[in-house]
């Protein structure tokens, strides 16, 4: 079978449902390892022996409704390669306005910004913006060890001038990554929200859990069944996490510092309360297809 006719088998395989082809094509990519592009010159090239093995095993995976990103290990966030699999929040690209939020933001501030993602994940947010802002000092935090496990692969391959033990472990046994030439300081922390990370912050950022259980029954296979539950769905409509992290930030933001936050336009409004309830401005901004996606948190003395 020629490579062009794998990809038209792979039509019958995934059931022609949206976004076939695209999946069709970043699997065979995986499998070849080459450019999508490559595809088209090389439609009439034999596929056969181990490679069609593997992208038959792909496709039966993504038949099953196993995301992409987990099958080929990988997803791009802000133009960078993230390492992923099951037990790690998959990187959306709507996220990426949440680190466009603070860039913008920390833009023309004075160098040494002190920053804490909570929630971290993959370490999507936290590693993005310690490449972005090389002179920052850079806090994570998660309570998942499977997600902070994914993390500390990310922080290795993404900030590391060698694949030698870049990393070391502090004194209160937290993962950290000392300053390179190309990247700020990292520190990764196994906990809850701010558990084990003391002081203030310039900057803080969270793509917490905000789903309700009603949403994420309604949710596509692929991420109902797939990906973290605890990465997805918080209590009280969504709120939970917000809250908490929110109560405290009065003592944790320095002043004239920044919260921003990943929203939906469910919990939009709940957390717009919650904010000015510790005294905070509460902005909101869109994404492209016009849902609520950002709120950046300030201080009145701003």
């Amino acid at each position: 079978m020629t490579i062009g006719g794998a990809l038209q088998e792979a039509r019958d395989r995934l059931q022609a449902r949206e976004g076939w082809r695209l999946d069709a094509e970043v699997l065979l990519c995986h499998v070849l390892g080459c450019r999508r592009i490559d595809l088209v010159t090389r439609s009439e090239e034999e596929l056969d022996g181990e490679p069609s093995m593997r992208f038959a095993a792909a496709l039966a995976r993504r038949a099953a409704h196993e995301p992409v990103a987990y099958i080929t290990g990988e997803r791009e966030f802000y133009g960078r390669p993230f390492l992923v699999g099951p037990g790690v929040l998959i990187p959306r690209p709507e996220t990426e306005a949440l680190v466009d939020a603070v860039l913008s933001w920390a833009a023309g501030r004075a160098e040494g910004l002190r920053v804490l993602d909570i929630g971290t994940g993959s370490g999507a947010i936290a590693l993005t913006l310690a490449l972005e802002m090389p002179t920052a000092d850079i806090w994570a935090s998660d309570c998942s060890p499977n997600a902070l496990d994914w993390a500390k692969r990310n922080a290795c391959r993404l900030l590391a001038e060698t694949f030698s033990s870049a990393h070391k472990i502090d004194s209160e046994g937290q993962t950290f990554f000392p300053r390179t030439g190309r990247s700020a300081q990292v520190h990764l922390v196994s906990g809850s929200c701010y558990a084990g990370i003391e002081g203030r912050f310039d900057v803080l950022v969270s793509n917490p859990p905000y789903l309700t259980d009603e949403e994420v029954r309604e949710a596509m296979p692929d991420v109902r069944d797939w990906e973290p539950e605890s990465a997805l769905v918080a209590r009280d409509a969504g709120l939970a996490v917000y809250r908490e992290i929110i109560e405290a930030l009065p003592e944790r933001l320095a002043p004239g510092g920044l919260a921003a936050f990943e929203i939906s336009d469910t919990v939009a409004g709940g957390v717009q309360d919650e904010a000015r309830r510790a005294g905070f401005v509460c902005e909101m901004e869109d994404d492209l297809a016009g849902h609520k996606r950002v709120a950046v948190l300030r201080t009145p003395l701003e």
